[in-house]
């Protein structure tokens, strides 16, 4: 579990170096993963 939340960490850094487009997608994204883990 752990090594999910530092992937999210990580591609949250890269994202916020990228379009805010591809930032919508990123919380779309973690909307998805977030869910995952609690579910």
């Amino acid at each position: 579990m752990l090594k999910l939340i530092f992937l999210m960490l990580l591609l949250l850094a890269l994202i916020r170096r990228s379009s805010l487009q591809n930032n919508l997608n990123f919380q779309h994204f973690a909307l998805i993963m977030n869910a995952d883990l609690l579910g």
